[in-house]
């Protein structure tokens, strides 16, 4: 929460950070529902969210996030699943389009089977967070095995409905026994414990 001055409407709160760090903020208003850009910052992430965004002095964007066309790299297939989910207001919606994408390494094989890592919020991770090229930089220097990579997304206007809501064990659901079950019948990924990572 933060401070209000005593005998005023104005609100404030400090916070530091380290020098070198970008980060998006949105403020949350007293009804806890609505979300507010700082009107004091004209600096605006491009994305589905456009949230104020603070970038540190010191900030740097990694190399493994920059395309590098002098490694192998993996393709990534777009696809799309049909489900139900629910919106912001819990309204059920059938028969909704979910959009997925999954990365495959360079030389990947239907004969060994990759270890897997499910982003959820996958545009944000795959567009803004580029780990297709952060995975590439990292198998070509390796420093991390030849992985597969799922990222999942949310219908339109269902994300808080999904990840926030009292309708989110219905997602969770979806996601364990639908969508999981799917991927790996679709492609050669494990399917223990050992051999799933979860982002977001």
């Amino acid at each position: 929460p933060m401070n209000k001055i005593e005998g005023t409407d104005f609100f404030y709160k400090t916070i530091e950070y380290e020098l070198n760090v970008k980060l998006e903020y949105k403020f949350v208003m007293s009804d806890m529902v609505t979300y507010k850009n700082d009107p004091l910052n004209k600096n605006i992430v491009n994305n589905e969210f456009a949230n104020s965004e603070l970038i540190m002095p010191g900030y740097k964007i990694c190399e493994e996030e920059e395309y590098d066309g002098t490694i192998p790299h993996g393709t990534v297939q777009n696809k799309s699943i049909t489900c139900t989910s629910y919106d912001s207001y819990g309204n059920k919606l059938v028969n909704v389009t979910r959009e997925y994408f999954v990365y495959l390494p360079y030389g990947y094989s239907v004969d060994k089977k990759y270890k897997v890592i499910y982003f959820q919020d996958g545009k944000s991770y795959l567009n803004e967070g580029k780990i297709p090229n952060i995975l590439d930089y990292m198998i070509a220097k390796n420093e991390l095995e030849p992985v597969v990579a799922v990222f999942i997304h949310y219908p339109d206007g269902c994300r808080e409905g999904e990840y926030i809501k009292n309708t989110k064990s219905i997602y969770a659901d979806f996601f364990t026994n639908t969508f999981m079950p799917k991927m790996e019948a679709d492609y050669s990924i494990r399917s223990d414990r050992d051999g799933r990572i979860m982002v977001g």
